[in-house]
């Protein structure tokens, strides 16, 4: 059974708590090191348009490269974003398999360190 959300006009919403039981889906993307030249240049691309207006994607990567386990007040120092930002955009990263976190930050996920990069910054 779901759980109901009341409100002064009724139900609102009713949801599944069960929706999430299993491995998480991102997990096993971002320990995928058999990447084909098409997801190579895929992660490339959702790298180009995050960095689009603002450079942040490429840099924050390196930084997480040099120094895993950053957390986002500690990349933001570093960046031209700020944390409330750069974390609502790394979850971005995460979808795609690039970024993986940790109790308190963020590091490259294996799937990112097959490809390899170099800062554009």
């Amino acid at each position: 059974m779901g759980k109901l959300f009341i409100g002064m006009l009724g139900v609102i919403a009713e949801f599944e708590s069960d929706l999430m039981r299993g491995p998480d889906p991102r997990e096993a993307l971002a320990a995928n090191t058999l990447l084909t030249a098409a997801e190579i240049d895929e992660i490339g691309t959702v790298l180009k348009k995050l960095d689009a207006r603002v450079c942040w994607a490429e840099p924050a990567l390196y930084e997480l490269a040099k120094q895993p386990g950053m957390t986002a007040a500690q990349l933001a120092e570093e960046l031209p974003i700020d944390k409330d930002a750069l974390k609502r955009r790394i979850r971005t990263l995460k979808e795609h398999g690039i970024t993986r976190c940790l109790p308190s930050g963020y590091q490259l996920s294996p799937r990112r360190h097959r490809r390899a990069f170099t800062r554009t910054a």
